[in-house]
């Protein structure tokens, strides 16, 4: 059976009871450094300080400003920056998948923060466990922020796309979440 949810961001920030309203993103100037990462069926580009692709994973080590976009069916990126500091990922109209286990994993990081643009749509999905058993489409075991005014689609075979093992703070993205229960 699959369930669809679509969850605007003010709803999401009710049903959390969540007060306020949108933070500024923090920069840190001294160690900000901006990539980009370019997905596509023929491969990956890879752009910027602090990112290369090893292994078939985009490989995330330092704090900074990543912007992602394009579309693969064995994408994986994976946050492990032992720097102090923020990675900010920005989605593109972003369309990624995984085979097995997270599109995206936060290994290490101070907070990670993933943006989806105003006016974009992106849409991330898993087909399985990897081989650690994690299903969900995003999995972190940091702080984890995902914000933006544009639209994020999870597609996952587990109840929670969004796994995250410290804080997890979800503003005005509209997400919609689309899961298969085992």
């Amino acid at each position: 059976m699959r369930v669809l949810t679509c969850i605007a961001g003010v709803s999401l920030c009710l049903l959390c009871g969540c007060a306020g309203t949108a933070q500024e993103i923090s920069i840190d100037q001294p160690t900000r450094n901006t990539a980009s990462v370019c997905f596509s069926e023929d491969g990956v580009t890879c752009s910027g300080r602090g990112v290369q692709y090893i292994n078939s994973s985009v490989m995330i080590s330092s704090p900074g400003t990543y912007t992602i976009s394009g579309k693969n069916n064995h994408a994986r990126i994976i946050v492990n920056s032992e720097k102090d500091g923020e990675v900010h990922l920005i989605l593109e109209n972003t369309g990624l998948s995984a085979e097995e286990g997270p599109v995206i994993t936060v290994e290490n990081s101070d907070r990670t923060i993933i943006t989806v643009p105003y006016g974009t749509s992106s849409v991330l999905g898993t087909q399985g466990k990897d081989e650690s058993g994690e299903d969900a489409v995003i999995y972190s075991v940091d702080d984890l922020r995902i914000d933006g005014s544009g639209k994020l689609t999870l597609h996952g075979t587990d109840k929670d796309p969004i796994s995250a093992e410290e804080d997890l703070d979800i503003q005005n993205v509209d997400l919609c979440l689309i899961h298969g229960e085992e």
